[in-house]
């Protein structure tokens, strides 16, 4: 009996280890979008050997183990604790896998594929002579077992991807078509689009909140950006009360906008700005503000676009439909002035085209958000939201999570703008640092990615930004080297900037900085480089 049981025992838990292997790369899938080719992009910028080692390390107990029935129990037990290990320690995730039925499914072909390569790994031995050592039912068994180790795991999302794509295309449409007839049904819903390289989504969080004031709004939440994320929004939130709906639209290639234009049908578009964020998978800047100038070419006759002329390719881009202009110059129909910071907030006058300027004063920090304001407040009073709720609205709204977000503990002011991922972003974010005053100034950073042949050029300058409004750097990952080079490049004392592997690796080095009243600027996605060290 155990010559029959123990040979598929060890095989199935080498399976199961693959299995839980794969939720990481599963969970990468779903971060982009479920398409193929950005999961390949994400993959190629990962560091995929330290995964392959991982799999030939494997075959040490395989190989390695006695031919005997304890032996072989031992080493299925192995793999199995290797298995619960992978899933119960890991590193925390920015945004959180999410097993929906989508994911369900992929998870049901897996198991599948994964049967069909344990039966195919078990009956190829057979049909070869083999040496001594693994003749017999076992010595079979190992080498089907090491054979099962060398499956690369990060290959299973894209497959079991591509062989449920017609099924996942149906199950789609249906979605769509059911989000697209309940707009119809509600011909008193405004729409509004808002899209961007940078500044969307907490521009829809500001918009919202001034719209609040007047109407029940609703908007789509955290990032829920893609068509699906959309379509789910108006599926499942959507109510008969609701008059305004605040769409954020995200892109990654040309084409994506018009998507979700096709959907929701906007009346009017904010276009926040047009910088080289995912210019990886854009491969040109013209190829980013085409993309998001196909918000403002899909509004309606009677629409109107919001365009944030500080942007230069919007300034430039020749848009000649109606529109409204907004930013931080006087050439514009609404702009701010007298910015002012603080630990308490920023306060600024707005200036618009009929009635006096508007003082307001807002907890958020930082230019990027008075920006956004400024062309919240645009839209809001264009649909008549009173200038006195705005005023309220402003004084009350809390910081969008992990973006700028100002947190206090003790005699340490902690930035959090670990969602930032542009350089534009980042440069606001350390000027908002460099302006506190009588504390120690630190930055925690792994850089920003997902710029192509960009990247290193990025980081050099945000280094070179940093020695401008830091007393400390460190700088963490693949490109802490190209951060470390830009402040170098201005001088930077070399003994108050630091490299580490990892988020663990630089919060260690954090005590000895803070002695007394500090400030602390988490830059970027820190949880995210932890798994890439």
């Amino acid at each position: 009996m155990t010559e029959i049981m123990l040979p598929p025992l060890l095989c199935s838990s080498v399976l199961v280890w693959q299995a839980a292997r794969s939720r990481r790369f599963f969970h990468m899938l779903q971060l982009n979008s479920y398409r193929n080719e950005r999961y390949r992009l994400w993959l190629r910028r990962s560091r995929g050997e330290g995964r392959l080692l991982l799999s030939l390390a494997a075959l040490a107990p395989i190989l390695l183990l006695p031919v005997t029935a304890l032996w072989t129990l031992l080493t299925a037990a192995l793999f199995c604790a290797a298995a619960l290990a992978v899933l119960l320690i890991r590193p925390a995730e920015k945004k959180p896998f999410v097993v929906t039925d989508r994911v369900r499914r992929q998870f049901g072909t897996a198991f599948f594929v994964l049967l069909i390569a344990g039966l195919l790994a078990t009956l190829l031995p057979r049909a070869f002579t083999l040496p001594g050592a693994l003749q017999g039912r076992f010595g079979a068994a190992r080498l089907s077992a090491a054979l099962l180790a060398l499956l690369p795991p990060a290959l299973l999302p894209p497959l079991c991807n591509r062989l449920n794509q017609g099924w996942e295309s149906r199950i789609a449409q249906g979605f769509i078509d059911q989000a697209m007839a309940k707009l119809a049904s509600k011909p008193d819903l405004t729409v509004i689009g808002i899209t961007g390289s940078y500044g969307k989504t907490s521009m829809k969080y500001i918009l919202a909140e001034l719209l609040s004031e007047r109407y029940d709004t609703l908007m789509t939440p955290e990032s829920y950006n893609t068509p699906m994320g959309v379509v789910r929004t108006i599926n499942e939130q959507l109510r008969p009360k609701h008059r305004m709906f605040v769409c954020e639209m995200g892109a990654r290639q040309v084409g994506d906008i018009r998507e979700i234009c096709d959907i929701v049908k906007p009346t009017y578009g904010i276009l926040t700005s047009v910088g080289i964020a995912h210019l990886e998978t854009f491969r040109t800047t013209d190829n980013i503000l085409k993309t998001k100038l196909e918000l403002a070419e899909a509004l309606p006759p009677g629409g109107l676009a919001f365009l944030n002329v500080d942007s230069a390719p919007l300034r430039n881009a020749g848009y000649d439909r109606p529109k409204v202009t907004y930013g931080l110059t006087d050439d514009c129909d609404y702009h701010a002035s007298d910015i002012s910071y603080s630990e308490q907030g920023t306060s600024f006058l707005l200036h618009r085209p009929q009635g006096e300027p508007l003082a307001l004063s807002t907890r958020l920090l930082g230019r990027h958000n008075v920006l956004n304001i400024t062309g919240a407040a645009a839209l809001a009073l264009t649909l008549q939201v009173p200038p006195e709720k705005i005023s309220f609205a402003l004084r009350r709204l809390q910081p969008v999570p992990h973006r700028l977000e100002l947190k206090k503990n003790g005699p340490v002011i902690v930035i959090d703008d670990a969602y930032n991922a542009n350089p534009e972003g980042a440069a606001e974010a350390l000027a908002v640092l460099g302006s506190l005053a009588n504390r120690t100034r630190i930055m925690v950073s792994p850089g920003i990615v997902e710029l192509g042949d960009r990247e290193q050029a990025a980081n050099r300058a945000l280094g070179r930004v940093a020695a401008q409004h830091c007393d400390y750097v460190i700088a963490v990952g693949r490109m802490a080297p190209h951060i470390i080079a830009g402040l170098d490049d201005l001088s930077f004392d070399p003994t108050r900037r630091f490299e580490a592997k990892n988020l663990r690796e630089a919060l260690a080095m954090l005590p000895p900085l803070m002695q007394g009243p500090s400030a602390l600027l988490l830059e970027n996605d820190l949880t995210d480089d932890l798994e890439k060290a």
